[in-house]
């Protein structure tokens, strides 16, 4: 299993960010900007963003994605629609901010 993080720098500081290692072939970048998407999903079968746009030109030359994987709430970023026609998982960050921050 191969797996692009696309932008770990929007993250902050997450100490247990590594324990993706154990899913498969893992790649971190700590950006990507627009023009290097494309090229760093090729081969990808997860892809894990932030921020990262993932559109339908990002989706149509990422010909191995099974999953994309929001680590955030929002989705917006993806084209989900696109995404589920082309039989591709899109899954954002479950349980976050369930407890309340007073």
């Amino acid at each position: 299993m191969r797996i692009a993080f696309l932008d770990t720098d929007t993250m902050g500081n997450v100490p247990n960010l590594r324990k993706i290692d154990a899913l498969g072939e893992v790649v971190y970048y700590p950006t990507t900007q627009p023009h290097e998407t494309i090229e760093r999903l090729q081969g990808i079968d997860i892809a894990i963003t932030c921020k990262v746009v993932i559109d339908r030109p990002v989706i149509d030359h990422a010909s191995n994605l099974k999953l994309i994987c929001a680590a955030a709430t929002g989705i917006n970023h993806i084209d989900a629609e696109y995404a589920q026609q082309k039989g591709i998982v899109v899954k954002n960050v479950a349980n976050y901010s369930t407890y309340s921050v007073a």
